[in-house]
């Protein structure tokens, strides 16, 4: 079983020697297939997982890398997963809002 992903990221200069891309950190997992393409000013970074060559500690390693970036391991989406990650991202909710607003009036 085989899974494809690709990631896009906005970049000003690609020879910025900060930029940790996630195929650098995929490329030398067993199973894990990574190429990288620049276009104007994004990067489109292929991934293909083959789950059949992948091991247990390499799947690992593979869903803490892709958790970093905030990319979508399966498509579990429910209120509470997307509410998490809004939060994540500063968002607040109504209720969290309220309580904030209620605490800042005399």
């Amino acid at each position: 079983m085989k899974q494809n992903t690709t990631v896009s990221t906005p970049y000003i200069n690609k020879r910025n020697g900060n930029y940790s891309s996630v195929t650098d950190k995929l490329k030398n997992i067993s199973g894990i297939r990574t190429t990288k393409k620049y276009e104007k000013s994004v990067i489109f970074e292929t991934i293909e997982v083959n789950f059949n060559k992948l091991s247990k500690n390499n799947l690992n390693r593979y869903q803490e890398i892709m958790s970093e970036i905030d990319t979508p391991i399966t498509t579990d989406l429910n209120l509470k997963n997307s509410t998490k990650l809004l939060e994540k991202q500063g968002f607040l909710t109504a209720e969290k809002y309220q309580e904030l607003k209620e605490d800042k009036e005399p």
